[in-house]
């Protein structure tokens, strides 16, 4: 069996067409500095990928809202989330796999035009 690579992609790349939203899981008590840093990361990476605030009260209680502003994906920027509220507070809304792939159709009709160019 044979493989060929069709495509790569960075893991910026890759992030940014994969990830449909980012969840940030805050307490409600959360210092004004992590908020202000939280903020700084978010506006250095503007996009239009979508940013979701789950705030927990002091109870099991909690309310989630959507920033108004989007992100553009990229590993700079889950650095930057994850220095502040930890891994566990970041929470990615994953795409499947099959969009970095090739559009099938592509493939075949490029295929279909290289073996009726070989025939003729």
């Amino acid at each position: 069996m044979t493989y060929s690579i069709e495509a790569m992609y960075t893991l910026d790349e890759a992030l940014h067409k994969l990830v449909r939203g980012i969840t940030l899981s805050i307490d409600v008590g959360i210092e004004d500095d992590a908020v202000a840093r939280i903020l700084a990361a978010v506006d250095a990476h503007a996009g239009d990928t979508e940013v979701r605030l789950r705030v927990q009260d002091d109870g099991d209680a909690f309310t989630e809202r959507r920033v108004q502003r989007g992100v553009k994906p990229s590993l700079d920027l889950l650095h930057a989330l994850v220095s502040v509220l930890g891994e566990k507070a970041v929470d990615l809304d994953l795409s499947p796999v099959s969009r970095l792939a090739v559009e099938r159709s592509k493939r075949w009709k490029k295929k279909a035009e290289a073996t009726s160019q070989v025939a003729a």
